[in-house]
């Protein structure tokens, strides 16, 4: 099942990517470019970098739970 925890949905919105990031869209673009040339190689293979990027800003803004952040991204953590 693909999550209903879009990336594009959160990042484009003016009231849910500050809920959820903290961060401009800008800022969290230029995060995802930065992963996406850096971890080339890294092994992760359920999300995507821009999935990896939202889980750990909202992780980090939000403080959920791990179980609540697999239900999110439809994972198991």
């Amino acid at each position: 099942k693909k999550s209903d925890y879009n990336f594009d949905n959160i990042v484009l919105s003016e009231t849910l990517r500050p809920h959820f990031t903290g961060l401009s869209s800008k800022a969290v673009l230029l995060l995802v470019d930065l992963i996406r040339k850096v971890g080339q190689n890294l092994p992760v293979k359920v999300l995507n970098h821009s999935q990896q990027v939202l889980l750990t800003l909202t992780k980090l803004r939000q403080n959920l739970s791990y179980q609540n952040l697999g239900l999110r991204f439809c994972v198991s953590i």
